[in-house]
């Protein structure tokens, strides 16, 4: 997250970040300008190789928040 947040402030990046973060992080030089009312469509990419045991197991949890409509367990 620092790296993000320092790439935007830098003027060399932009991002899409949960609102939530607007609540906790107030870095300067960053404005949190909220997105509503949009429909997003998002895709998952990884790199070649075997799947890690995290990869299928944030893989698994998403594809359960898609069918349920809920967000993933952060415990």
């Amino acid at each position: 997250m620092p790296n993000i947040l320092a790439t935007v402030a830098a003027g060399l990046a932009v991002s899409v970040l949960v609102s939530a973060y607007e609540a906790i992080l107030r870095p300067p030089g960053i404005r949190f300008i909220p997105l509503d009312g949009l429909t997003v469509d998002l895709i998952m990419v990884w790199g070649p190789g075997p799947e890690s045991p995290a990869l299928r197991a944030f893989r698994r949890e998403i594809k359960q928040a898609m069918h349920t409509g809920t967000a993933p367990d952060s415990t």
